[in-house]
């Protein structure tokens, strides 16, 4: 009895021991990756404007480092809804773009599943779905971002799956989104075409845009063939799924792709 007691111990310590590294490594991934998105901002082809915010306490900072989770850096990153509502659209943008811990939707591949977390709590996101202009500002945006650039590649990325959004998808009449479509299968072909990029995951989301506006824009000849093709319908429809294609090599990619150039 005392040996099974003993094993209780230790296996509950082990395991402690396990659960505290795992989330020390996060947080050490969380700092080096929000530090280089602060660093390469500068990089993007954006204009800020003088009403653009500024966030208190950055990466790099000792009050950023003294932040032991991510529920912290997220409150203290919160921006007022009182300034958020003098803020113009794209500055609000700016700011999502610029959340110190935004690139955190890339760490497990589940880019929809954290990216929809992310988007509900974030209050930059909940004033963006308010405003009027808030498609158009972000479509181009994504025609000025170049989403080959060191430190903006992941930014083209974001803004992607900004557009994904429903509030913003069902705002855009039919030749708008295929304005979008054209802007996604652009930077989908620059990906193609780059070689660290061409085999990676960052294709993923441009093509889950397109095939989200295609079906947003009742395309039959697409919706058709996901009343077909399981694997096609998972894929824009499972925000599980995603990682799953691109490790099995999947011809998903390639069908988004040629729908996507008929759709425009």
């Amino acid at each position: 009895m005392k040996t099974l007691k003993y094993f209780v111990l230790i296996s509950f310590f082990f395991f402690s021991c396990n659960k505290e590294n795992e989330e020390n490594e996060f947080i050490n991934f969380q700092n080096e990756v929000n530090q280089y998105q602060f660093e390469n901002m500068l990089q993007l082809n954006i204009e800020r404007a003088d009403d653009s915010y500024k966030y208190p306490i950055i990466p790099g900072t000792e009050e950023w480092k003294n932040l032991k989770t991510g529920e912290e850096m997220l409150e203290v990153c919160q921006i007022n809804a009182n300034v958020l509502e003098e803020m113009s659209t794209q500055s609000i943008i700016i700011a999502i773009l610029e959340f110190p811990t935004l690139l955190d939707v890339f760490h497990r591949h589940q880019y929809q599943a954290d990216f929809n977390q992310l988007f509900t709590r974030l209050n930059a996101c909940k004033e963006l779905t308010k405003r009027k202009d808030a498609s158009e500002t972000l479509i181009n945006l994504l025609k000025v971002v170049d989403p080959l650039a060191e430190g903006s590649e992941r930014i083209s990325m974001v803004l992607e799956l900004l557009i994904c959004q429903k509030e913003f998808l069902s705002k855009m009449n039919n030749n708008v989104k295929k304005n979008v479509v054209r802007a996604a299968l652009r930077n989908d072909k620059l990906r193609q075409n780059h070689p660290k990029l061409s085999n990676s995951n960052n294709r993923l989301i441009a093509l889950i845009l397109t095939g989200k506006i295609m079906v947003e824009a009742n395309y039959l000849d697409f919706k058709n063939k996901m009343k077909s093709n399981e694997e096609l319908r998972r894929f824009i429809d499972d925000i599980w799924y995603v990682y799953i294609i691109h490790e099995r090599n999947s011809d998903i990619p390639k069908l988004i792709f040629e729908n996507g150039n008929k759709f425009i």
